[in-house]
């Protein structure tokens, strides 16, 4: 397994403007298809991956990103359930035998947002992931008519 931080994929290094200046690799899978929540993805945590898919530029998840978009979603989930739990009972509880000791649930609330962080940072969903992607501008296509029949002012004239 390589050392040191993982590769970052040709499209996003594009959309950072290929700060490097390293020759792209271009030869790279390009993963195409409709990411699709899958159907564990409930409550909560399907609520969240609506948000997040309707909120990004369309076409940037495909069918390859599902796994870890949905382990972000269930995350997100978890930390909010675990989050709705340590409100409602406080952070320590009483052990058996009468010791206080930190709720479970903060362990998993911990858990979760640590997977939360990692994850969103690999999915551009973090502020800090997203300040250095630029998008390409929109290029208005012409029309494969345009230039057939004159201008008014042309007709005019």
């Amino acid at each position: 397994m390589p050392k040191g931080r993982p590769k970052k994929p040709d499209a996003i290094k594009r959309l950072e403007g290929n700060p490097g200046k390293r020759p792209l690799n271009g030869n790279a899978p390009v993963p195409t298809g409709r990411v699709a929540k899958p159907p564990y993805v409930t409550g909560y945590a399907g609520e969240v991956w609506d948000e997040i898919v309707g909120s990004m530029p369309p076409n940037l998840y495909t069918t390859v990103d599902a796994v870890v978009l949905a382990a972000f979603c269930v995350a997100a989930g978890q930390h909010r359930q675990a989050t709705e739990t340590l409100a409602r009972d406080g952070l320590m509880v009483f052990s058996s035998n009468g010791d206080e000791k930190p709720h479970p649930a903060l362990t998993a609330q911990t858990r979760a947002l640590t997977t939360i962080a990692v994850l969103g940072a690999r999915l551009g969903l973090d502020p800090s992931s997203r300040a250095s992607l630029v998008m390409p501008r929109a290029v208005k296509l012409a029309s494969k008519f345009e230039g057939l029949i004159g201008s008014q002012s042309e007709a005019g004239a």
